[in-house]
């Protein structure tokens, strides 16, 4: 069990999380009690189960076959509001998320949380809650719906901040990590990505923030959706029928250098001969 997602897709997702301006810390005070609440980023993350049956040869077994099922994340939606589609107490309001995903749930294959200045596990909230979802969402395998998790704190001494990701899924009461692995959007011998393990995102905090709202509008919409994601697959196609006369128009070349050559080397016998 692994889970997919494009390049393009992810980087959008990490994009749309940095800029978010939705888990600022807020104190409330009373009398001498401070409080302090950390919001968080959260959404939904749409897709859908790929199964299919791989053909292994080995030293000790002629021929073998095993079933290989990853979860392809293919879209996502960012929330606004923390609590924005469940209680206090982690109950999910079904008329809300209906409300925010529309027929889009039932391409859900998971949701996403998103944390600041913070540790990199599952926190006591964010098991209730994908508990409760779960038993919201009973047509949906309890290994096959997702967490994802994005933690960023800065870094010591530096101005740098460090981002970590993880996908996982219910195995029993506790959640498992799941392998990732980034690919890009359409299948490629010359550049693909490699799986990607939890590594870290180092980025300048000044310069990145105002890259961030300079760009914003460009890539993504103001309901949450990546309007990216198009453009960059339009683009690619656009630059492949551009290089096919290329590619044509070299394959003459060097068929006509190849003549060139063999004529040549006739001359140069001739020559020799003579």
């Amino acid at each position: 069990m692994a889970v997919r997602i494009s390049g393009s897709l992810f980087s959008s997702l990490l994009f749309q999380l940095k800029g978010s301006s939705g888990d600022a810390v807020r104190s409330y005070s009373s009398c001498c009690l401070m409080l302090s609440v950390r919001c968080v980023q959260e959404g939904f993350l749409l897709g859908g189960v790929r199964s299919h049956s791989v053909a292994d040869i080995t030293d000790s077994q002629a021929h073998s076959v095993r079933e290989e099922k990853n979860t392809c994340i293919q879209s996502f939606v960012c929330l606004d509001e923390k609590y924005s589609f469940y209680d206090n107490c982690g109950v999910p309001d079904m008329k809300k998320v209906v409300q925010l995903l529309g027929r889009k749930q039932e391409e859900l294959v998971g949701w996403l949380s998103f944390r600041r200045s913070s540790t990199h596990r599952v926190s006591f909230r964010e098991k209730t809650i994908h508990g409760k979802l779960m038993d919201k969402f009973e047509h949906i395998s309890a290994n096959d719906f997702l967490l994802a998790l994005v933690t960023e704190q800065p870094l010591q001494q530096t101005l740098a901040l460090s981002t970590e990701y993880s996908f996982y899924h219910t195995t029993g009461r506790s959640p498992k990590v799941m392998s990732c692995e980034v690919v890009t959007l359409l299948p490629s011998s010359l550049l693909p990505y490699q799986p990607s393990p939890l590594t870290s995102l180092p980025q300048t905090v000044s310069s990145y923030s105002k890259v961030l709202e300079e760009h914003k509008p460009s890539f993504l919409a103001r309901n949450g959706c990546v309007s990216a994601t198009g453009s960059v697959d339009r683009l690619y196609e656009a630059a492949l029928s551009q290089l096919s006369p290329l590619q044509e128009e070299v394959s003459q070349s060097n068929a006509l250098i190849a003549e060139l050559s063999a004529e040549v080397c006739s001359l140069a016998e001739q020559e020799a001969r003579a």
